[in-house]
């Protein structure tokens, strides 16, 4: 499933419980993990393009308040904006 949401393509892959979340399309250049886990994926100059949560479902479905301020804080959007990315995939994909 990949939805645009407010600048941000948001991909889940149910199989693998991993989020993809986008801010541009562009090729990685080097991802970067860390302390929770969470791949920081940068473009060859260094910006940074998007992240990868694995075990969303399992795991950070409960913990949306931890992923939605690092979402910010990485990405330099608002609290409520990561909340909002959050929320279309958490409804669209709800913990069994």
């Amino acid at each position: 499933m990949i939805e645009r949401t407010t600048s941000f393509t948001v991909t889940y892959d149910p199989d693998g419980d991993v989020l993809y979340i986008s801010k541009r399309k562009a090729p990685s250049a080097r991802g970067i993990e860390d302390e929770h886990g969470f791949v920081w994926r940068y473009d060859r100059d260094g910006d940074l393009i998007g992240v990868t949560v694995t075990d969303f479902r399992d795991f950070w479905h409960s913990q949306k308040g931890v992923l939605a301020h690092e979402i910010s804080t990485h990405f330099a959007i608002t609290q409520r904006h990561a909340n909002v990315v959050l929320n279309q995939v958490m409804h669209t994909h709800p913990h069994p």
